[in-house]
């Protein structure tokens, strides 16, 4: 079975329903409050199969994005994404290329 992870600071009505699709789905979902985690290398990392990260806070969770991804565990709202969607030139740029 997979483990999604799911990187919140504070659980929203979009967390609630994502929760609620995933026990519908069978998928099991462990909730990892980033306000709480310590990234370091001597911390153990939670083993989840892939992050979905839905952080309010854009650093914290842009944080945990780049922790997760390199401990190899693909993030869904990557660092990537993160970079552009918190900058509105950045934004601009993507959105003129598509």
């Amino acid at each position: 079975m997979i483990t999604i992870g799911l990187l919140h600071s504070t659980i929203r009505g979009d967390e609630k329903l994502i929760l609620e699709a995933a026990k519908k789905r069978n998928v099991l979902v462990e909730l990892i409050d980033i306000r709480r985690s310590i990234y370091s290398e001597a911390q153990p990392t939670q083993r989840v199969d892939v992050a979905l990260e839905r952080s309010v806070s854009t650093v914290k969770g842009l944080y945990a994005a780049h922790y997760y991804e390199s401990k190899n565990i693909p993030v869904v709202n990557s660092t990537a994404v993160a970079t552009i969607c918190e900058d509105k030139f950045l934004t601009s740029l993507a959105l003129a290329k598509a």
